[in-house]
């Protein structure tokens, strides 16, 4: 690993303990047959839970350096069935359909209505007459009633890459009427007692769930099944999720 992919790295690190979705997207995945697509695939940590379970996978993300670290760090095992490109998910193109599309990890929320209009017309264009578009992100009701600004929370400590060093990661979020933006920060906690940060701030446009549904019908979805878990229980407005599964 290299000073440049270190941000990844954090990011990986960090998140890679998420684990409470993987059963769900792999189900999905089991269900139907041929390679796969998911967008927004960052440093992998879907995608690598899908390829170990034996499945064919695309995974498009725009961050160059997230795909450089996840394509650098595949076991070999895998690089065969993994397929990485970089491209925006509001445009991309490939020469084949896939049975399955998935959008993990709360990206939907982070474009805006436009945006979310053009990647979902993209999608639709991308799937087998029978396939399945999946998403998941925040409870819009949820995100919606967060108080104006979060106190700072620390989430994780774990070691620094290649230091060793102690990396402690906190978390705080700012609403305005329109979002939310939540600031990670990777506190780089160094042995003379100095202290080195680097922040990822990633923010949620405020929209209500019909308004979502809305925009799936209007990229040329037909059905859409609402669930509030990775257990596919219903959705409603106290849900810690809203998660779609989207049919042409």
């Amino acid at each position: 690993m290299n000073e440049a992919t270190l941000p990844a790295q954090l990011y990986y690190l960090h998140h890679s303990q998420v684990i409470d979705d993987l059963p769900y997207w792999l189900q999905l995945a089991q269900a139907k047959d041929g390679p796969l697509l998911e967008l927004g695939c960052g440093t992998g940590r879907v995608l690598r839970y899908l390829a170990k379970a034996g499945q064919i996978i695309y995974g498009i993300d725009y961050d160059a350096q997230m795909l450089k670290f996840l394509q650098s760090t595949l076991p070999s095992a895998m690089q065969q069935s993994v397929h990485l490109v970089q491209a925006d998910i509001t445009a991309f193109h490939f020469q084949q359909e896939f049975g399955l599309i998935i959008l993990p990890c709360n990206t939907l929320s982070t474009l805006t209505s436009s945006a979310q209009r053009k990647a979902l017309i993209c999608v639709r264009q991308h799937l087998c007459e029978d396939g399945i578009f999946a998403v998941s992100m925040p409870n819009p009701s949820l995100l919606a009633d967060l108080s104006s600004d979060g106190e700072t929370n620390v989430e994780d400590t774990f070691p620094h890459p290649q230091s060793g060093e102690p990396i402690q990661v906190s978390s705080e979020w700012v609403c305005t009427e329109q979002a939310v933006t939540f600031h990670w920060h990777y506190d780089h906690l160094l042995a003379n007692g100095r202290v080195t940060r680097f922040t990822v701030s990633i923010k949620h446009f405020l929209q209500s769930v019909q308004a979502v549904e809305k925009i799936f019908f209007q990229a040329g979805f037909s059905k859409t099944a609402k669930y509030g878990d990775y257990n596919q229980n219903p959705y409603h407005a106290e849900s810690p999720y809203l998660i779609i599964q989207a049919h042409c």
